[in-house]
This record gives C-alpha cells, sequence and structure tokens, in this order.
C-alpha cells in the first residue's frame, strides 16, 4: 500500500505561513497523508527558537499520529569523507521523533574501509533510514552520475537508499522516463512535483511528466511543490486514483 506524505515546500502556496502553521493547519484538515516531511531550513536559525519549533513538530506527530521524515539540505559526502554535521542531523531527527532523513549527495567519494564500517555501524545505530536524491546539480542531478553514485552504494553496502525526484530530472533536461528506467531498481521513495517548460512546479492535471508512471506500486509518495490547501485535497485524489 501506497503512503502519501505532504513536504512543507507545498506551504510556499500559501504566501506568509511558517512551518510550524502550516503543520498545524494541516493536521486540522483531516487528510488521508500518513505523515510530513519537514525542511530543515525552514526551521528557526536561532538555536533555543528552532528546539522549540522542533518540539512542536513532535507534539503534531504524536497528536496526529504522523511519520516524521527530515529534509536536510546538506551535503553528506565531503572531499575528506563523510560529513561530521550528520550527528547534528541525527539528534534533530530524533528531537521529534522522525524516521528518516534526506540530504545532498555532495562530493561523492568511496570511504576508506575503516570509514565504512564506521558510518554503517552509526546508521545501524541510529535506526534511522538514511536518502540521497537526483538533485539540482550537474555533479548529482544528470543521470550518468547519479547511476554511478548509486550503484557504488550498491556495490560498497553502504546503508543510504534514494529518493527519486520526479521534478528534479525535469529542471535539469534529463528524460523522466529513461531516468527511471534506469534507476527505479534503488527506488524507496518518490519526490513528486510536476514542472512546465519554464521550470516552475505546476499542478498534476497540467501533465508534463508521466508521473503516473513512477507513483505506482511504490511505497512512499511525497508531495514536494506549492500549492495553497484548497488545491492540497484534489491532488492527493488524483495520485489516489493512479495508486489504487
Amino acid at each position: 500500500m501506497t503512503e502519501l506524505l505532504i513536504n512543507t515546500i507545498v506551504k510556499e502556496g500559501e504566501p506568509g505561513t511558517s512551518q510550524i502553521e502550516f503543520l498545524s493547519r494541516l493536521g486540522e484538515e483531516n487528510l488521508p497523508i500518513a505523515g510530513v516531511e519537514v525542511r530543515r531550513e525552514m526551521f528557526s536559525a536561532d538555536a533555543a527558537k528552532r528546539k522549540e519549533e522542533m518540539e512542536t513538530v513532535r507534539s503534531l506527530k504524536k497528536k496526529y499520529d504522523w511519520k516524521m521524515m527530515y529534509s536536510v539540505p546538506e551535503s553528506l559526502f565531503l572531499s575528506r569523507g563523510i560529513n561530521p554535521e550528520l550527528d547534528i542531523w541525527l539528534e534533530e531527527l530524533a528531537s521529534f521523533e522522525g524516521i528518516s532523513m534526506k540530504v545532498n549527495t555532495g562530493e561523492f567519494c568511496t570511504l576508506s574501509k575503516e570509514a565504512a564500517q564506521q558510518f554503517t555501524q552509526k546508521m545501524g545505530d541510529s535506526g534511522i533510514q538514511l536518502r540521497i536524491e537526483n538533485d539540482q546539480t550537474p555533479e548529482n542531478g544528470k543521470l550518468a552520475n547519479v547511476k554511478r553514485v548509486l550503484e557504488t552504494i550498491k556495490a560498497e553496502k553502504l546503508p543510504i537508499d534514494y529518493t527519486f525526484d520526479l521534478g528534479n530530472w525535469q529542471i535539469m533536461k534529463e528524460d523522466p522516463e529513461k531516468a527511471w528506467a534506469e534507476v527505479s531498481q534503488y527506488v524507496d521513495v518518490i519526490h513528486l512535483k510536476n514542472m512546465d517548460a519554464q521550470g516552475e512546479a505546476v499542478l498534476l492535471d497540467k501533465k508534463l511528466a508521466n508521473w503516473p508512471l513512477v507513483v505506482k506500486n511504490q511505497k512512499i509518495v511525497i508531495f514536494e511543490y506549492p500549492m495553497n490547501f484548497t488545491e492540497i485535497p484534489q491532488e492527493i485524489s488524483r495520485v489516489q486514483a493512479v495508486i489504487v
């Protein structure tokens, strides 16, 4: 059964709404969603305020029985290895009882045997699913590069899963259907957004990309494009009609 989640970038369709305000109203709407993917850059830059906001996220998670996922726009790999900030992100995720985290790939490099073992142990101890995605950079958003990284991760048995971002392929001028054929074996989450010819996110009925192809038979589909609250139910219905 496919679970539908909302990424808080959706709030950009309601100008002036904070991430916390958006989550509160989202819960009140009683929509058929399994959870939410919150964005790190939308939390306060002030440490005390950020902690308070994460506590609110935790309360909302419990109130609405949501699965909480975390989008962190930072690089997992640096030229010297795994980003040491990973520990901070994991602590933040734990503070609101999140289950998974998506990060940018960064400067992908082959880890030493010792570093790979340490990283694998850390992620095993955390109980968190860690994911990368195809983003909007040539290094991590072009099909050949993404495929190479995913093949290496599999070969080295690193505990890193993959989010297929439909709209990012369009932005990078890659054929989404070709990309799907090449990397679908690695996918366990879909970031759903549909772009127009100008690179702007549009509603699903303006079907420039074959989004039904990628949402069928998936475990998790996350809506990741701006819309207002009146548009969310119809977008959910459109996806439900495909995944049933």
